[in-house]
């Protein structure tokens, strides 16, 4: 490394009260005070015509406590971001809670006589709705994903029945029951995102028989699945003039 400058220090044109020797070349002059023990109020910098130049007062002695009382409360005031920082699974609940609001206020909105809609009663050329679920059986699959994703999640069974398969129980069959049966699910899935932490995030866990994913993964699928059927609830209400209050003017 080449070396070689020099820098001296005064005060109002007196006597050096410092001087460095064999500056780095790679060491700009406010470099080579700091490294001195000299500190500095920065200014900022401008352009002259032969570069770039800093500007600042440098000093040492008593101000430093005032710069050290100044740290001290940009650590605390750092401190307190930190602690105000959600985590990782906060994050992703803050997410989910706006999807809960827009389904379950869909389902809401949604006639009780047309809660079993399908387009396969209509006579649209060409189309094939005979084997699509019903309005119904749509939130009801919703539901019950949400439950089998939070049930790995968390590593733990839900506390009700959710049938056999992924449609849900035989038993939920009414709009009432269906709404009923949709907040315990996202009530669950709460529970199961705000679990996910930075340390235990990309964990395993056993979503289906045989098959594994990291946790933060699983709590994405299930916030993302809803949606794919969330868009077929919102054609069928439309389909019986229910506009989703997510659509509505505000």
């Amino acid at each position: 490394m080449a070396t070689g400058a020099r820098l001296e220090c005064r005060e109002s044109g007196g006597k050096p009260t410092a001087v460095i020797e064999n500056i780095p070349q790679v060491f700009s002059v406010a470099s080579a005070l700091e490294r001195a023990g000299f500190k500095r109020s920065f200014n900022g910098i401008h352009e002259t015509g032969s570069g770039i130049q800093e500007t600042g007062k440098w000093y040492t002695g008593g101000m430093l406590r005032t710069i050290t009382r100044f740290l001290s409360l940009t650590l605390v005031s750092s401190a307190a971001f930190a602690a105000d920082t959600p985590t990782v699974g906060q994050t992703l609940d803050g997410q989910f809670r706006n999807a809960e609001r827009e389904i379950i206020g869909l389902v809401e909105a949604m006639p009780a006589d047309k809660i079993n809609f399908t387009p396969s009663g209509l006579d649209i050329k060409g189309a094939e709705f005979e084997t699509v679920r019903t309005f119904g059986q749509q939130a009801k699959h919703l539901a019950t994903y949400i439950y089998i994703v939070s049930s790995a999640v968390l590593e733990q069974k839900p506390s009700i029945d959710i049938g056999q398969g992924d449609g849900g129980p035989d038993s939920v069959r009414t709009k009432e029951q269906i709404v009923e049966y949709m907040r315990g699910a996202f009530a669950f899935g709460h529970k199961a995102l705000q679990s996910i932490t930075e340390k235990n995030e990309m964990d395993p866990v056993g979503l289906m028989p045989g098959s594994k994913m990291a946790r933060i993964a699983a709590g994405v699928f299930m916030m993302y699945h809803n949606f794919d059927h969330y868009g077929q609830m919102v054609v069928y209400a439309r389909m019986n003039g229910v506009v989703p209050p997510a659509s509505r003017p505000r």
